[in-house]
């Protein structure tokens, strides 16, 4: 709070539903989804006046470069940039929505039990990084050990954990119920 910035990350497993998640709480589309495991880079989403993203490397030396956000998908997409073959570091997506106006700002990270162990490492290695913690679990199966893991992290850390349970329209309402019970 003192950088005027708040990280509020969103985590969970491949196929939760965290990119769709921030898609609707932004009121955009502009953050690509799809029903395989898609983000293979952590994804920054932060205020700015003009829509575009900011593709920092690995390698510091190489200049970060600013693209339409029509071009993000090659640059954080597991489809689009198997592996992470680009060594993109982070995407940075500047949007001007006003939740985000005040240092606010919204990081997507790839699936955790990824099938991809670099994802899974990229977001493991990113959690220190959190204010807080948005868990986006689903209604078709129970809280996996790396949820549970992240849940114990951030309580060792006396960080805040939002859990969403994402997917209800999948299973039946007494199906729901026992979920949540």
């Amino acid at each position: 709070l003192a950088e005027d910035r708040f990280n509020l990350v969103v985590v969970g497993r491949f196929s939760r539903g965290k990119t769709s998640l921030m898609n609707a709480m932004l009121g955009t589309e502009r953050l690509p989804v799809g029903i395989v495991p898609l983000t293979s880079v952590i994804t920054t989403v932060a205020y700015g006046s003009r829509e575009q993203a900011i593709i920092t490397y690995q390698d510091t030396r190489r200049p970060a470069v600013h693209i339409a956000l029509d071009a993000l998908p090659e640059y954080i997409t597991q489809q689009r940039n198997p592996g992470n073959v680009r060594q993109v570091r982070t995407a940075e997506v500047r949007l001007n929505a006003e939740l985000l106006r005040r240092g606010f700002y919204f990081i997507d990270t790839p699936g955790l039990g990824s099938p991809i162990r670099a994802n899974t490492r990229t977001t493991e290695q990113f959690l220190p990084e959190a204010d807080a913690f948005i868990l986006v679990t689903s209604y078709d199966s129970p809280l996996s050990d790396e949820e549970l893991q992240v849940i114990h992290m951030a309580s060792s850390m006396a960080k805040r954990v939002f859990v969403v349970l994402n997917k209800q329209d999948i299973v039946a309402e007494s199906e729901r119920e026992e979920a949540m019970g």
